[in-house]
């Protein structure tokens, strides 16, 4: 019990002015000057593809993408005012090529495959704004600096077909990154909040495997139950700059010359079980989820990286039919409610950067599908 203005210090006429707030109430308005903008972002492609076959059991696919890239920002701070500046503006040239040998026609295949690939900067992350990352709990400064990141991707894959939604599956992948994007601190920072701010790397590169099978449990009487996995092991690289490396080895002169690209985990393991009757009514499905430590926030100097610890997911949905094209759906998320943890490491000792739980989550949805004739 209690007053909610008092909990959540809402301003009234009635607190505003009284005997028991002589002083009043002063309103301070920090409103960012930089963070008054418009933008406009342009996005052209031409795309071409051809399907050749070689043999009975062979064929190959080739493609090819072009495509420009506009990104423009005016800023009107009045301290410091930009018209229309073009923040991106490039083409990118992305050949593909694959091949495929069906080795078990309908049920077996074994693919070999080299892509071209781009990541762009977010407009958040180019453009020169402040921005308070509820999640991270800091400020984060656009960076109109980015480049965009090229992927060079290559991956092998064998796949075999059971029956009808039934597979199992075997992958080798590499990835060569050009300009990759991550969040480090910003060294110009002083007293207050941080702030952290996005910047290119030169190279970096990902390399793993990954194993994905689906799989109907008939074999045991549960026709209407189905259960899967997906399972990566990932290894990445990242260099770290000559500048930045000399000032770690100060205070730690046994420091790696690299560290794991920016928001990678070095596993991800998925699994999941349906249930789906040949009804139709019902549908249900319980996921889980986990990915291992990845790297959360690049430091730089002798301040350590923060890594975001592995939290396990567990998630439960269920959508059952009322009524012709009415559906009442339960869902709950993260049942678990694992620990939310940040970390880093100095001279062999782990310390807390940040933790927190954030609860579970129920809810209940009612939805009607409308038809088309």
């Amino acid at each position: 019990s209690g007053n909610a203005n008092d909990f959540f210090n809402f301003v009234t006429a009635d607190n505003a002015f009284s005997l028991e707030n002589p002083g009043g109430v002063y309103i301070s308005d920090f409103t960012e000057g930089r963070n008054q903008y418009d933008s406009d972002v342009s996005i052209i492609g031409a795309y071409a593809m051809t399907e050749l076959p070689l043999t009975a059991k062979l064929k190959t696919i080739l493609g090819a993408r072009a495509e420009q890239t506009t990104l423009k920002f005016t800023s009107f701070s009045e301290v410091n005012p930009i018209a229309d500046q073009a923040l991106l503006d490039e083409w990118n040239y992305l050949p593909s090529a694959g091949l495929i040998y069906e080795a078990i026609p309908d049920k077996m295949n074994v693919r070999a495959s080299y892509s071209r690939t781009i990541a762009r900067p977010t407009f958040r992350e180019i453009a020169s704004i402040a921005i308070f990352d509820e999640i991270r709990n800091v400020i984060v400064l656009g960076n109109e600096d980015l480049m965009i990141t090229e992927v060079d991707n290559a991956d092998f894959r064998w796949e075999y077909f059971f029956e009808r939604g039934e597979m199992i599956s075997f992958s080798l992948f590499y990835k060569n990154f050009t300009n990759p994007i991550e969040l480090t601190i910003n060294p110009q920072t002083g007293g207050g909040t941080p702030e952290f701010q996005y910047r290119n790397v030169d190279q970096a590169i990902l390399y793993g495997a990954e194993f994905e099978a689906r799989k109907s449990l008939s074999f045991i009487g549960l026709p209407s139950f189905s259960i899967g996995t997906n399972l990566a092991y990932v290894n990445s690289e990242v260099d770290i700059p000559a500048a930045e490396l000399a000032v770690i080895r100060r205070f730690d002169p046994n420091a790696d010359a690299v560290r794991p690209l920016f928001g990678q985990s070095p596993y991800i393991a998925n699994a999941y079980l349906n249930f789906l009757p040949e009804s139709g009514k019902t549908k249900a499905s319980l996921n889980f989820n986990v990915q291992g430590e990845r790297l959360f926030l690049v430091s730089v100097g002798g301040t350590p990286d923060v890594y975001e610890q592995p939290f396990p997911s567990l998630n439960f949905r269920i959508s059952q039919e009322v009524a012709n094209n009415v559906n009442i759906t339960l869902g709950v998320s993260n049942i678990l409610d694992p620990e939310f943890k940040r970390t880093h490491q100095f001279n062999g000792q782990e310390y807390l950067f940040r933790n927190y739980r954030n609860g579970r989550t129920i809810s209940l949805g009612l939805s009607y599908k409308v038809q088309n004739y």
